[in-house]
């Protein structure tokens, strides 16, 4: 949330939507792998490259929470969707990730809703905190708005102590037609839903 919230301009990012695909996979060796991830790459990009974004920074995951299940794996997954991004003169990139052990502290879309505000206030869970801010020092200089992570990383900073982040997720709550109420009282949220 916060990296896409803080950046302008038109930058995808994604954390690993590979969980859309449903289908079994029938463990038949290498082929069953590559058909696998041909397929979860496909369908991740075509959903990214139909939003017109001009970067797309891709966070692939793997382990116990996700469909790859090594970090190999996960690796070839980025590979090939960095490839198909390339192809088409996108700027892709890929980050790897590890999500044996839940990221934040909040289950349900509500309560993640709640806790995505809590982290654009600066007070979300440490974890959830750092890899947005992660991706988000990655997505400031892919997108030429930082020379370095470094100096990226102090904007990100100072827009969330700022109170930045926050308004500008409310301008896109607000042009989405959505009452602001939920992000002023975000345990409200969690009481409709």
């Amino acid at each position: 949330f916060l990296s896409s919230v803080i950046v302008s301009g038109r930058i995808s990012f994604t954390l690993s939507t590979a969980a859309s695909i449903s289908f079994a996979k029938i463990s038949l060796g290498s082929f069953t792998s590559f058909c696998f991830a041909t397929l979860i790459a496909s369908s991740i990009m075509s959903k990214k490259l139909a939003s017109g974004s001009d970067t797309i920074l891709l966070d692939v995951k793997y382990g116990e929470g996700a469909f790859m299940q090594t970090k190999e794996e996960a690796k070839r997954l980025a590979q090939t969707m960095i490839e198909i991004g390339q192809h088409l003169g996108k700027d892709t990139r890929a980050a790897i990730s590890n999500m044996n052990q839940p990221l934040g502290k909040a289950i349900g879309n509500s309560l993640e809703v709640i806790e995505a505000i809590d982290t654009l206030n600066g007070s979300g869970p440490e974890d959830l905190l750092n890899l947005c801010l992660e991706a988000g020092s990655h997505m400031l200089v892919q997108a030429k708005k930082c020379k370095n992570e470094e100096s990226a990383l102090k904007m990100l900073k100072r827009v969330i102590d700022t109170g930045q982040a926050l308004d500008k997720f409310k301008e896109m709550v607000k042009y989405q037609h959505l009452s602001l109420i939920h992000i002023s009282e975000p345990t409200r949220q969690a009481e409709i839903s």
